[in-house]
């Protein structure tokens, strides 16, 4: 009886073997703000754009994960629906 390998991590339709990996991968993706800290500058480039953009048109722009541009405006208690993710933030 074989064990079915899953891969866990995967990064532009690559899979990878382990979070390091996974990690140097997003670094070298469309998130290449993945895992830095937020600037304050970044912050101030959220909120200007977060009126005229969704969640994953801030993502691609901002180079980070839709996860991490929800959690940033629920840190910053920013205004916004975050139930949109094709449609405008509000």
């Amino acid at each position: 009886m074989g064990l079915l390998c899953m891969t866990k991590y995967e990064v532009d339709g690559r899979k990878l073997e382990n979070q390091i990996a996974y990690r140097e991968a997003l670094l070298d993706s469309r998130s290449s703000n993945a895992y830095k800290s937020w600037e304050p500058q970044d912050n101030q480039e959220l909120m200007m754009l977060m009126n005229s953009l969704n969640i994953n048109q801030l993502a691609k722009q901002l180079k980070r994960k839709p996860g991490a541009i929800r959690s940033r405006i629920k840190k910053l208690n920013l205004n916004i629906s975050l139930n949109s993710e094709n449609g405008k933030s509000r």
